[in-house]
């Protein structure tokens, strides 16, 4: 049964949300008011999308995937049985006094473990840093440190500056490094999908053509631009090719949009 909740403006300009697809940020609002008094649901992805998204084309479970990923959901198992809890749920919203309470077992309780990545440490939702009433990460509030007083001794990541696409590549440039072609996750997932490198190219032409100089979205700015084309990639939020299967392996082919994006980039390089 679907529950009112809160959520507020600043939601929609969260950085942390913008490498998750349009629609897992507005399944991470689905989630809330599908999830219990204390934030937490049954982990079935078929049921999740009938309730949330029931007139999309997607891939539930690989949204909900995306979601844990980014520290946003915890999906987790109690007796075989899967669940999920949207983290800081119970802290920064405010149920209906009358609403039942949850029947569901948390994740620090009975022996929980976390779905996909069995034996690995997870952080409980109150050591997640959210904006108060929204259920979306605070980067201006850092996780508390775990129970036991001291902050573990792993030296804390350098955060890196967000900076323009042009500001990257020209940091590259200055650092003999190429900007894509050697990244190793691009290059593993290539590799594991078949996707042809000249098909990458070309996304990453439109990239720079749509975050570059003159670009439309020239102003926005990211901690992690290889990262973040990458992500384009494997979701092919471009549209620039689809698959079919075939012996051996996957056959990509170009999509309108690819042969279109294709012409354009022949015809600058002829004026070049």
């Amino acid at each position: 049964m679907a529950r009112a909740r809160n959520i507020k403006p600043s939601f929609f300009a969260n950085d942390d949300l913008a490498d998750i697809d349009p629609l897992g940020r507005l399944l991470f609002i689905g989630l809330w008011t599908v999830a219990d008094r204390d934030g937490r649901l049954e982990d079935r992805p078929r049921r999740i999308k009938a309730e949330v998204l029931p007139y999309d084309d997607c891939d539930i479970d690989t949204l909900l995937g995306d979601l844990q990923k980014h520290g946003f959901i915890h999906r987790y198992e109690v007796g075989g049985e899967r669940f999920i809890q949207v983290v800081n749920f119970a802290k920064h919203q405010n149920p209906h006094v009358k609403e039942s309470a949850s029947s569901i077992p948390a994740p620090d309780e009975h022996h929980a473990r976390p779905v996909q990545e069995q034996g690995k440490a997870h952080p409980e939702p109150e050591q997640v840093g959210l904006i108060p009433d929204s259920g979306f990460l605070d980067t201006n509030n850092p996780p508390n440190p775990p129970a036991g007083g001291e902050s573990p001794t792993t030296p804390k990541r350098e955060r890196k500056p967000r900076i323009q696409l042009k500001t990257f590549i020209d940091n590259c440039r200055a650092a003999g490094e190429n900007a894509i072609s050697g990244y190793k996750p691009l290059l593993e997932y290539v590799e594991a999908t078949g996707l042809p490198m000249e098909f990458v190219q070309l996304a990453w032409d439109e990239f720079k053509r749509q975050f570059g100089p003159g670009g439309k979205d020239e102003a926005r700015k990211q901690a992690d631009w290889r990262r973040h084309f990458l992500n384009y990639i494997e979701k092919n939020y471009m549209r620039l090719w689809y698959a079919r299967v075939a012996d051996g392996g996957n056959e990509y082919f170009l999509s309108t949009q690819g042969l279109q994006a294709q012409a354009l980039q022949s015809n600058r390089e002829a004026v070049a």
